[in-house]
């Protein structure tokens, strides 16, 4: 990454987390958590497993990864993972990271798949 586009990098981040404060402050019940990568790993078996590894943000010290629900239509999956927060008024504004691994549900065979978390899409083949 060059210099010049780590600032851009930071932008995007503090603004997500910053508007994620925002809707929790505002009385919104689950935020999604903010996800910066995903990488697909599927382990043989029959038929394959699939897993999705999500690394992604917390705003503050008071959230956890809250509820994971997953949808399927067809070749494309969305995980949606939200944030939870303890509702305290007084948090450290130290943001945790989240290395979370997910197994996505259903049978896979051979072909090109379309994976949405949280926004964030990855194709993959099997």
């Amino acid at each position: 990454m060059t210099a010049r586009a780590r600032p851009a990098v930071t932008a995007v981040v503090l603004s997500a987390l910053l508007g994620a404060m925002g809707a929790v402050a505002a009385g919104a019940v689950d935020p999604l958590l903010f996800v910066d990568g995903v990488e697909v790993q599927v382990r043989p078996s029959t038929p394959p497993a699939v897993f999705v590894r999500v690394h992604g943000l917390l705003m503050d010290g008071c959230s956890s990864v809250g509820t994971v629900s997953q949808q399927r239509d067809g070749r494309r999956v969305t995980v949606t993972i939200r944030v939870r927060h303890t509702g305290a008024t007084t948090c450290t504004m130290i943001g945790g990271v989240v290395d979370e691994i997910v197994r996505l549900e259903g049978s896979f065979g051979p072909g090109d798949y379309t994976l949405t978390v949280n926004g964030l899409s990855r194709d993959f083949r099997l």
